[in-house]
C-alpha cells in the first residue's frame, strides 16, 4: 500500500468517524441513556465499516459518507451510512449494530426485517 493509499484512508476514516459520531449524538438524544454502550463511538463504527468494507449490511451495495447526492442540498442521499440496531428492543451496544444505506433503514425500519430479506434479498 503506497503513501497516497494511507492518505486516502486516513482521510476516510476521518470521514466515517465524523459522521458516525454525529449521527451517535442524535442517538443519544433520542434514546434512554442505557441504550448507547460505552464503546460505541466513531472508532468502533470506522472499524465496522472496514468488517463490512463499506457495503450496506442489508443491500450488499456501497455507502455513502456524503448526505446529499450530487451536492443538491435539498435530496437525501439514499445510500449514505446509517447505523442501524438489529434488534430494536436493544439498544446501539456492540453485537447489536450494522451498518446500512438510509434507504435499507427506512425500509426495515417501517417493513420489518423479513421484508427487507424480500427487498433485498438473501444478503443477511
Amino acid at each position: 500500500m503506497g503513501l497516497l493509499d494511507d492518505l486516502e484512508k486516513r482521510k476516510l476514516a476521518n470521514i466515517v468517524i465524523r459522521l458516525a459520531n454525529q449521527k451517535l449524538s442524535v442517538a443519544r438524544c433520542r434514546a434512554e441513556p442505557q441504550y448507547i454502550a460505552d464503546g460505541v463511538d466513531g472508532e468502533y463504527i470506522w472499524r465496522l465499516w472496514q468488517k463490512q468494507k463499506g457495503l450496506c449490511a442489508y443491500s450488499g451495495k456501497h455507502m455513502s459518507v456524503w448526505p446529499n447526492k450530487n451536492g443538491d442540498k435539498q435530496s437525501k442521499n439514499p445510500d449514505i451510512m446509517t447505523i442501524d440496531r438489529k434488534n430494536s428492543d436493544k439498544g446501539y451496544v456492540k453485537r447489536n449494530i450494522v451498518l446500512c444505506c438510509w434507504r435499507a433503514n427506512e425500509i426495515k425500519s417501517k417493513y420489518g426485517l423479513n421484508e427487507i430479506k424480500k427487498y433485498f434479498g438473501a444478503i443477511l
